[in-house]
């Protein structure tokens, strides 16, 4: 799933059974390009599970925008344990997260990992959280990553195989 706070934004969203099968052909990107609903939302692949998302153009290309103050959406049909979920970040302003979610179990926000990338002043900052029964757990180290004009454009990586989680912002761990 994906997460943001305010009108963060992302692009290129996929999710893959991990390891990723060689021949991709369980995986779809969504880009948000295709036709969309009429009223701006989600396409009806996609379930939220806290606040609301729209597809909104930013700089020519359509994306997927938060349109709340949290929100978290879900691809419907999707339960593995064992999955690589990616995104593109598109915008993300100061205070603001982008959240990739993975063993999505809830209601709500609770039970599932996420990596959360976050605009601190200016900088991106990343780490992961676990949420049980509502309470959230960092399990990483909430690293600093450089300044936040480095990372728009950038493919932020999850991947959550048995007892690990990693984190990739690009091809960095």
């Amino acid at each position: 799933g994906m997460r943001t706070t305010g009108n963060a934004s992302l692009d290129n969203f996929r999710a893959d059974l991990a390891p990723a099968q060689a021949n991709g052909a369980l995986a779809t990107t969504y880009t948000f390009e295709s036709p969309q609903r009429p009223d701006g939302q989600l396409d009806n692949v996609w379930s939220e599970q806290g606040g609301n998302f729209k597809v909104a153009n930013v700089s020519g290309n359509n994306v997927a925008q938060g349109n709340g103050s949290d929100n978290l959406a879900t691809l419907n049909g999707v339960s593995q344990a064992n999955v690589v979920v990616q995104a593109q970040i598109k915008s993300l302003a100061n205070g603001q997260v982008i959240a990739l979610a993975a063993r999505y179990n809830g209601p709500g926000m609770t039970n599932n990992y996420q990596a959360i990338l976050y605009n601190s002043n200016g900088t991106a900052r990343a780490s992961i959280y676990r949420n049980v029964n509502g309470t959230w757990t960092l399990i990483s180290a909430d690293v600093a990553i450089g300044p936040v004009a480095g990372v728009i454009g950038s493919t932020l990586r999850f991947e959550v195989v048995g007892s690990s989680q990693k984190l990739f912002m690009g091809n960095s761990l």
